[in-house]
């Protein structure tokens, strides 16, 4: 009667709990602000992530994910403390039972670890379920029915395609790129071609708002503010004279993305099973660029 069932999607960049009876009531970065001189935590969550390139050298501001999984475990333990005990109370009374997404490809130690740490942190019971099949289930497909059903799940540390069929994943593939490598890709690109040096959230901002995963008929532009490497003291950034264009700084990500992709296909229309050849398709993700997601993805699985 009073058991709480909680959701998690255990992000590299986000992190997102779900209540059961009461939808997704916390969506906040998977960033942690640690202290230096005792090892405490100081911040989780946006108060974290607002220090990022703003706080003292005694604090440091970490990811404890990366790639999908597990990188500092006590980090993460603590992390997941805070999260549960803001959507649950402290009270020790009635712990929830906690089902976590996890990535498709991570090992079984890795899944251990993340099992582990939902218990440490309360959890009364923990449950894990693959990314894709949970894309699958959130996005209505009808993955009970002996037909294909494709999803592509754009994370911040991980990419993941996968073919779900009869409650469970067909074939999949697994790539450890994600929005974090985009990000980076557009931090290069600006300091290159405008000397400029802007931080990850300024990136994040650029992909979510102009992002395109294909070239678009009309160029969207947008300003940022960042610190001038030269010291202009008006602060203005002007393209450096025979840069290379935006897209070739993001080839290596584009390519990662589209191979694996088309991989599963080629394997998925392969297999003598064949998920009922012709699978639905559907994409997932916080972290993609904005525009032309959904014809390059339809571009991929033709090949």
């Amino acid at each position: 009667m009073f058991e709480r069932l909680v959701g998690i999607d255990l992000g590299t960049v986000n992190v997102l709990v779900y209540v059961s009876g009461r939808g997704i009531v916390l969506r906040e970065p998977s960033v942690v602000a640690i202290s230096i001189r005792d090892n405490k935590i100081v911040a989780v969550g946006q108060e974290a992530r607002d220090m990022i390139g703003r706080s003292p050298e005694s604090i440091e501001v970490a990811r404890p994910m990366r790639d999908g999984v597990i990188a500092d475990y006590v980090v993460t333990e603590a992390m997941l403390r805070y999260f549960i005990r803001k959507v649950i109370g402290r009270s020790q009374l009635f712990k929830p039972r906690v089902m976590i997404s996890i990535p498709r490809g991570v090992t079984s130690v890795e899944s251990r670890a993340v099992h582990d740490a939902a218990v440490q942190a309360g959890a009364k019971e923990a449950y894990l379920i693959p990314e894709p099949l949970a894309a699958a289930i959130g996005a209505g497909l009808p993955i009970g029915t002996p037909t294909g059903n494709m999803v592509v799940d754009l994370g911040g540390g991980t990419t993941e395609a996968a073919v779900v069929s009869m409650n469970d994943i067909v074939v999949w593939s697994s790539v450890r790129v994600g929005g974090i490598r985009t990000d980076e890709a557009i931090m290069a690109y600006v300091r290159k071609k405008y000397n400029l040096i802007i931080g990850e959230q300024t990136a994040e901002e650029i992909k979510l708002t102009i992002g395109s995963a294909l070239p678009l008929s009309e160029e969207l532009r947008m300003e940022v503010r960042g610190r001038d490497e030269r010291g202009a003291p008006d602060g203005s950034a002007r393209p450096r004279p025979g840069r290379r264009p935006p897209e070739d700084h993001f080839a290596d990500v584009r390519r990662d993305h589209r191979g694996h992709v088309r991989t599963l296909v080629r394997d998925h229309r392969r297999d003598p099973a064949d998920a009922r050849k012709d699978p639905a398709r559907v994409g997932r993700g916080h972290h993609r660029p904005r525009h032309g997601v959904e014809r390059r993805r339809r571009a991929a699985s033709q090949h």
